[in-house]
């Protein structure tokens, strides 16, 4: 009953915990006068007479006998409950849930959980997007609908105070969710990323940003290089000076006529395309950062 109106991993854990205790139950009823005999041989052996230690022991014994009956079928009984219980939300999302939003502390868990997982699911369109030149089609559309339920969410979220450390907290999270729509914006312009792939000169600029998107994955993932912040930041101004003293040369080069005009803006586009992709992640990292929990 309590699962009633909980999020759908809650309907799978209740429903599990349900099956597993009939299944157990109807087996255990079958088998009484064999474990009759069982308990009695062990509380024998044991020199057991009080009631209460019989029935802990045996209440333990029934669990354990469940478990190992349920043991080998755990992967079946896992499909066969998504079957029966589908998830019904964007999967980027899972982390968001009605009944906690007007809980400011437990709020802001859920929608940093769910910055994290849209972040990772766009990071790994990243590399595709600059270094392959056969790429199939990019489906950002998850992470756009994402970012719309965050949204949603956001607004069932009560005001606080706004010296308080949740706001800032929340803060930093609205950043990180507008820096992540730009990156969405930026990862759809296809044209800009058929010139990056290309071009060897882009070369470094290119290598830049796939480090940072290696660390940055790295970090949202596992949490253990706590310096990452810092490096992406650092990576970031190496493509911010790439892109300075890239788009210098190539007007140099076409002021000279060693480079064809429109072969020197598309070059400059690629830099500008890259730098914005580079300088977004560094604030999105940056602000996942600060609203991350502590300890």
């Amino acid at each position: 009953i309590a699962c009633i109106g909980s999020t759908i991993a809650a309907k799978k854990t209740a429903f599990v915990h349900v099956f597993f205790n009939i299944v157990t139950g109807i087996i255990v009823f079958l088998l009484i006068p064999v474990l009759t005999i069982l308990m009695n041989k062990l509380t024998l052996i044991a020199a057991i007479e009080e009631p209460v230690i019989v029935l802990a022991i045996f209440h333990t014994a029934v669990k354990l006998f469940g478990i190992i009956i349920f043991l080998p079928f755990i992967e079946t009984l896992a499909t066969f409950t998504e079957k029966l219980i589908p998830e019904k939300n964007n999967v980027l999302t899972k982390y968001l849930d009605e009944t906690v939003a007007q809980f400011p502390a437990v709020a802001m868990e859920a929608s940093y959980r769910s910055v994290v997982e849209i972040t990772i699911f766009v990071l790994n369109a990243f590399p595709k997007e600059i270094n392959s030149q056969n790429k199939g089609e990019l489906n950002l559309e998850m992470a756009k609908l994402a970012l719309e339920d965050i949204r949603k969410f956001f607004k069932k979220i009560p005001t606080m105070p706004v010296n308080s450390e949740e706001f800032q907290r929340y803060l930093a999270i609205v950043h990180s969710t507008d820096h992540l729509e730009q990156i969405i914006e930026l990862l759809q312009e296809e044209y800009k990323a058929e010139i990056v792939c290309c071009s060897e000169t882009l070369k470094e600029p290119r290598y830049i940003l796939s480090e940072e998107i290696k660390i940055a994955l790295g970090w949202l993932e596992s949490k253990k290089v706590i310096e990452a912040p810092a490096i992406i930041e650092e990576l970031t101004k190496s493509l911010y000076n790439e892109r300075k003293i890239g788009r210098e040369k190539v007007l140099l080069d076409i002021a000279q006529g060693n480079l064809l005009p429109e072969k020197g803006n598309e070059t400059i586009l690629g830099l500008l395309w890259l730098d914005s992709l580079g300088y977004h992640l560094a604030r999105i990292i940056k602000h996942l950062n600060n609203s991350r929990p502590i300890g």
